[in-house]
């Protein structure tokens, strides 16, 4: 039964951080996009936001049972 309770627990973690991947680069695009960035250029800037996606935030927030991906600013 702990076997199936580690996997449920990786599932969910996984899902914070797709989630979290998401949010930023939704959020970075958007704000490039009113900044005045050409699509491809919103582009390297949504990507550049899940590179510096503080990780450890999210693994926080999961800890914590809060289950939810962090907002970027």
């Amino acid at each position: 039964m702990a076997g199936m309770e580690d996997l449920q627990r990786r599932a969910e973690l996984a899902e914070a951080v797709r989630a979290a991947c998401m949010r930023a680069a939704l959020e970075g695009y958007e704000r490039a996009l009113t900044d005045g960035l050409c699509a491809e250029g919103a582009l390297e800037v949504a990507l550049e936001s899940i590179r510096s996606l503080d990780i450890s935030e999210v693994l926080q927030q999961f800890d914590g049972g809060r289950h939810v991906a962090p907002a970027r600013g």
